[in-house]
């Protein structure tokens, strides 16, 4: 039997796989500028006709790709993301979602798609969204109620602020008015009706979980009914 030799040079290493990475996605994108009066829409919602229909017949829209984790600008400082019904359902994809958009200075609006059958997922998202990542969370139940909202955050963002000093305060109101705002989406309710909900309730999460008879002695039946449905 012939020895075999081994030849200086000659030997070869086995080629080490590289690891493949997923690529990463920023939390929201740095250099979105929103022009007075429009929403701009990630492009992911091309196929979402519906939504974008709706949207068209009372705002004006932009749709743009790169817009990291955000799916609408409303606004310059303001991001709002849209969990669908599964969306809510996988706990570990929306954590991981939400830590990194903490590290994002915008303002996060989170539309999450609530249902009887996610129900018991929600609860976990808002307790999450609104008290650990101090979030504003809004129900949704159809793409009507998806509109309506960024409408909504389109229009506020519009209007003029007139300012005369005769009129402003000299102390700061202990009400963040940003969350007034927020709750001015909510359907019967106004500026007076917010104001008197985080009086009483102290933040949206409190009003969430305020029953009817609750929601009623502060803002009336019918109102209360309405509020508490959109929760």
């Amino acid at each position: 039997m012939a020895n075999s030799v081994k030849i200086k040079g000659m030997t070869s290493t086995p080629k080490q796989k590289k690891k493949k990475t997923s690529p990463t996605i920023s939390p929201a994108s740095r250099n979105i500028r929103v022009p007075t009066g429009h929403l701009i829409i990630s492009d992911k919602y091309n196929d979402s006709r519906s939504i974008i229909q709706l949207l068209k017949e009372q705002i004006k829209v932009v749709i743009e790709s790169n817009l990291g984790l955000i799916d609408f600008y409303p606004s310059p400082g303001c991001g709002v993301i849209h969990f669908k019904e599964n969306d809510i359902i996988d706990t570990t994809g929306w954590k991981e979602k939400l830590r990194k958009l903490m590290q994002s200075p915008l303002k996060v609006i989170i539309l999450a798609e609530k249902t009887l059958t996610n129900n018991q997922y929600y609860d976990q998202l808002q307790t999450s969204a609104v008290i650990e990542f101090g979030m504003v969370l809004l129900p949704i139940h159809s793409t009507n109620d998806i509109a309506s909202y960024l409408s909504s955050l389109v229009n506020q963002a519009t209007r003029p602020v007139y300012h005369n000093k005769f009129l402003v305060k000299r102390k700061p109101e202990p009400i963040n008015q940003a969350v007034v705002s927020t709750l001015k989406l909510l359907p019967s309710v106004g500026e007076t009706k917010a104001r008197l909900l985080l009086n009483r309730f102290h933040s949206i999460a409190g009003i969430s979980h305020a029953s009817v008879e609750e929601l009623a002695e502060v803002i009336g039946s019918s109102s209360a009914v309405a509020v508490k449905k959109a929760f």
